[in-house]
């Protein structure tokens, strides 16, 4: 395998974003072909190389490991239920809807979404890893057959 690529909802500015560019220079000088794919990118991150999630087909093939960083429910994640390459589940926590709902009420269904593609996603992942040890034990409860920590 000499090709893994990551996949975001949205590459946008913040922790999430961050970790993807140095997960992807770091898989870069360890000797992979690397790239960022979302189906949005953020103005503020467009000069960082990621590409649209339209061209994924054209970039792997059956040896191609895709990992997708999940922190919301988005249409992304429903896309990789059909795709047959391997899949890591790089879990960055859903905070609960209700604690978010006060102050944005839109989010409390895209919570849910994202909560429910979490459990969906566990049979398709080849090992999913949680940004800490409570994450950990979220993707333990759903499903996730073997699980890791990186903070």
């Amino acid at each position: 395998m000499k090709r893994i690529h990551q996949l975001v909802p949205r590459f946008e500015p913040g922790a999430v974003g961050t970790a993807l560019v140095e997960g992807r220079d770091a898989l870069r000088a360890a000797g992979y072909s690397s790239e960022i794919v979302a189906d949005e990118i953020d103005d503020r991150f467009a000069g960082l190389g990621a590409l649209s999630s339209d061209c994924l087909d054209d970039l792997v093939d059956p040896q191609t490991l895709l990992v997708y960083h999940l922190a919301i429910g988005a249409v992304m994640a429903d896309r990789l239920l059909a795709r047959s390459e391997r899949l890591v589940v790089m879990y960055h926590n859903l905070t609960p809807a209700e604690l978010l709902e006060p102050w944005d009420p839109h989010l409390g269904p895209v919570i849910a979404w994202g909560r429910q593609q979490m459990r969906a996603l566990a049979p398709r992942a080849a090992i999913a890893i949680g940004m800490s040890r409570f994450s950990e034990r979220e993707l333990d409860a759903v499903g996730y057959a073997r699980t890791t920590t990186v903070p």
